[in-house]
């Protein structure tokens, strides 16, 4: 029956992916910072805050930071042994096609009701709080700060920081694909080094460096943008390597027989059919600093506020309408950039069908 084949079948096959996926919420849950901070939770991540900036102690927040990542990477570790177990299987040629839909039957509406309260939970339940706090302010006469200028700040670190992470994300894609040596695995691998490692972490340590030893680099936009690139650039890498996988070589070996250089390649014949992969990365990089608070709040310039850290201080002072309002554009700004990265998967899947069905 089902739930002997859930059982003894599907869970088994399963278990490595779960076991990852489980050690991955670990490591999310220990390196973030906003939400332990906003709810008062004596975490790694606020305890190091608080030492670093309220009792100017760099030397407690450094042992706090290396603990932390010392228990990051045992958790990286242990979730990089039960993904090595796991193993794939397929019955066909892997083309893609039409997914085959299945009548849930009594199942339909638990089915309905879970999946009815997992959304209530995680979207209509904050959004509609933001709301509420949004609306209460302007009834009160609240005036906000200028939005926009806060919305422009963090648009344009965002784009900036993106373009830098994109433009680095290309050739090491390139490079590990098509030129695969254990030179180009070691490059890949010390590009995740600092997604491993906590934000509040990454920002400390470029404190003290920029501080000792760069001091016309420190609180700049120049180190801010270093930090988003060393904290993100491997969203970006993830997704072109894995769109750079799916082109076939031989339309570059043919394009380079008939006399084209390498330069001429890469921007007529590999960006354009990488193209999804491209926005995609890119979409999903913006969206990821537009939210990232410790970096922002430790190594941005005086006076340069985003939507994240306006949010943390409308937290820290109590105003929650202004906390609603910069929460609700960055939502907003969230939903466009998924969107894109829906569209561009739904191209994706598409043109795969139409070169199966040719």
């Amino acid at each position: 029956g089902i739930r002997s084949t859930l059982r003894r079948v599907t869970l088994p096959h399963l278990s490595p992916a779960i076991a990852a996926g489980s050690l991955l919420v670990a490591f999310y849950t220990l390196s973030d910072f906003g939400t332990p901070a906003l709810m008062q939770f004596d975490s790694f991540t606020r305890i190091i805050f608080v030492e670093y900036e309220l009792a100017f102690d760099r030397h407690s927040a450094a042992i706090l930071s290396l603990l932390l990542i010392s228990l990051v990477f045992v958790i990286l570790y242990m979730e990089h042994r039960a993904r090595s177990k796991a193993q794939y299987y397929s019955t066909g040629l892997g083309t893609k096609r039409q997914p085959n839909i299945m009548n849930l039957g009594r199942w339909k509406w638990p089915s309905l009701v879970f999946c009815g309260t997992v959304v209530s939970l995680a979207i209509i339940m904050p959004v509609g709080t933001m709301l509420y706090w949004f609306f209460q302010g302007v009834i009160e006469g609240i005036s906000f700060p200028d939005l926009g200028a806060v919305t422009l700040n963090t648009a344009y670190v965002a784009a900036a920081a993106t373009l830098f992470i994109v433009s680095l994300s290309l050739p090491i894609a390139l490079l590990t694909v098509r030129f695969p040596s254990r030179s180009a695995s070691v490059i890949e691998k010390l590009c995740y080094v600092g997604f491993a490692m906590p934000g509040i972490a990454v920002a400390l340590a470029l404190v003290s460096f920029g501080a000792n030893y760069l001091p016309m680099f420190y609180q700049s936009m120049a180190m801010l943008v270093f930090a988003y690139v060393v904290l993100f650039i491997p969203l970006s890498i993830g997704v072109i390597r894995s769109n750079l996988l799916q082109l076939n070589p031989k339309i570059e070996e043919v394009a380079r027989s008939l006399g084209l250089g390498p330069g001429k390649i890469l921007m007529r014949i590999t960006v354009p059919m990488m193209r999804t992969g491209l926005l995609a990365g890119a979409a999903l990089v913006i969206i990821t600093i537009m939210k990232e608070l410790p970096a922002t709040l430790l190594l941005s310039p005086i006076e340069f506020r985003t939507l994240a850290t306006q949010i943390w201080v409308g937290t820290e002072t109590a105003s929650f309408s202004h906390s609603a309002a910069s929460s609700l554009i960055l939502v907003g700004i969230s939903v466009i950039s998924i969107t894109i990265i829906l569209l561009q998967e739904k191209a994706h899947w598409q043109e795969g069908i139409k070169s199966t069905h040719v």
